[in-house]
């Protein structure tokens, strides 16, 4: 069980390792923006935990002024 844990925890600790320096956030939440100003939509989709995420993300989207 301890050997499960340990490989676990390995796993979890190189995928944070190997997180890329350059974060395109900025980047996608401009394009977000334009696209609304166009006249587009956004859509999100998940199941499970990543469901949760993605309706409190178009919640957080839906109440923001894209006309700025």
């Amino acid at each position: 069980m301890l050997k499960m844990i340990q490989d676990v925890l390995d796993a979890e600790a190189n995928a944070i390792r190997n997180i890329p320096s350059t974060n395109p956030f900025v980047e996608c939440v401009e394009l977000f923006l334009e696209a609304k100003r166009n006249g587009g939509k956004l859509v999100i989709s998940g199941v499970g935990k990543a469901g949760e995420v993605g309706r409190k993300l178009l919640s957080h989207f839906a109440q923001l002024d894209f006309q700025a």
